[in-house]
């Protein structure tokens, strides 16, 4: 079935109301755009899917290789990457198909998406966002307890423990997000205005509910947290707490102060991606007549993969040890190639 078909079939019905992003306006627009549009759409739509996958992947395998990096607040930040990796993955690259062709990778039912891409990407996509608020809440714990409480430090983030509860977390928030499609209360529909895929509830009430327990788990309070975390760093740092009497241990000292500016930086990134996401979507369900425009949907899509791509570039600047790495395994790289030349 496709958008007329359906539109046609729903207009009886209050699907027609519900659904009113499936209507085949939409799809036209999608379609019927000048060349020019395309190229500019889908060009920066691949350059940010290119970053995000080659720079996310920079990241994991320098953590891999390098022993000195396997610490606790790295594996945090390795599993912020490789969640930012599979969204390359997934989400990025079929929007980027998308916007190439102006049409969906194949004929699919607008209402209830059956294509196996669109699916990963409408169900996966919350669960990956929740579960990077909640990496990011736990590496803020992970900060204030190593500024601020050391004797704990050790004890609640070794590097297994730091593992398993990254594990639980993951397990748990995907469960969670998976749970209303076999029990019928969501389907994944698609958004030709954004070119992705997402969850939709049939019921709004269940809406509603569902909305207002991910906004609660998985946004307000992760960043309770995480603000109330990086307030007392802040206020250990000032008042000088985090210095130690033997010198042995001072350089030890200022690494971590840099590695929680560095989270920190991390947490400025999310954020200045995901405020005009926020904007968007609120705009784009509150606004009747007129709707708000394709373009501006389309914000919501690039800050989205942005969100994605953008951490790679703040470990790079504000990480000396990751940045060293990564220097080092280019360097690596570039002699193996000389080499490889001269023998040949």
């Amino acid at each position: 079935m496709n958008a007329s078909e359906f539109f046609t079939a729903a207009k009886t019905t209050d699907l027609y109301d519900t659904y009113w992003w499936l209507a085949p306006r939409y799809f036209e627009e999608l379609a019927s755009r000048p060349k020019y549009l395309v190229a500019i759409e889908s060009g920066t739509m691949l350059l940010i899917t290119l970053i995000a996958f080659s720079g996310n992947s920079l990241i994991c395998l320098a953590i891999l290789r390098n022993p000195n990096l396997r610490t606790a607040t790295n594996y945090l930040l390795f599993t912020l990457s490789a969640t930012d990796l599979i969204t390359a993955c997934t989400t990025l690259t079929v929007a980027t198909i998308v916007l190439m062709n102006g049409k969906w990778i194949v004929r699919i039912n607008p209402l209830d998406v059956s294509s196996f891409p669109c699916k990963v990407q409408g169900i996966l996509s919350p669960a990956f966002t929740g579960f990077s608020v909640h990496v990011m809440a736990l590496t803020a714990i992970n900060r204030y307890m190593c500024v601020a409480q050391q004797r704990l430090y050790n004890k609640m983030f070794s590097k297994q423990g730091t593992c398993v509860i990254v594990l639980v977390d993951a397990v748990i928030l995907v469960g969670l997000t998976i749970f209303p499609y076999p029990t019928g209360l969501a389907k994944v529909t698609l958004d030709p205005r954004r070119a992705v895929c997402f969850t939709t509830f049939q019921q709004q009430t269940t809406a509603q509910m569902i909305g207002n327990l991910y906004l609660g788990l998985n946004v307000v309070i992760p960043l309770f947290i995480i603000c109330l975390c990086y307030f007392r760093v802040f206020v250990a740092i000032r008042r000088n707490s985090f210095r130690v009497q033997d010198a042995r241990f001072a350089s030890v000292r200022v690494k971590e102060v840099r590695i929680t500016k560095t989270v920190f930086a991390v947490l400025i990134g999310f954020l200045a991606c995901w405020i005009p996401v926020i904007v968007c979507n609120h705009l784009s369900f509150n606004m009747v007549n007129p709707r708000f425009p394709r373009q501006g949907e389309l914000v919501y899509t690039f800050f989205l993969s942005v969100s994605s791509a953008i951490n790679p570039f703040i470990y790079g600047t504000t990480c000396r040890s990751l940045r060293k790495e990564l220097l080092h395994s280019f360097h690596c790289r570039k002699t193996k190639r000389v080499k490889q030349t001269r023998a040949s």
